[in-house]
């Protein structure tokens, strides 16, 4: 088994770029940590976007990475990232 890490950042005007690094034993708790952190901002995006253009949300090819953001006061940005960690 591989341990993982997961970054997750969030920017907005009350939190500007607040960051924090997770290591985990294994790559399944990384991957459920890293989706029950994005399952709010995902059903966000999926409930707004066909009635606001301001929404989005961006995966990486390999949905290891998720960015979520919309432009609009405050300017809430969302990123986390899944990496595996080197033994």
């Amino acid at each position: 088994m591989k341990k993982a890490s997961v970054l997750f950042t969030i920017d907005d005007q009350i939190n500007p770029h607040w960051q924090f690094n997770q290591d985990y034993d294994t790559e399944a708790e990384a991957l459920a940590e890293f989706e029950d952190f994005i399952k709010g901002y995902h059903l966000i995006y999926a409930r707004g976007y066909k009635h606001d253009p301001n929404v989005h949300e961006l995966w990486s090819k390999d949905r290891t990475e998720f960015w979520f953001w919309i432009m609009s006061k405050p300017f809430p940005k969302v990123h986390a990232k899944i990496s595996t960690v080197k033994e």
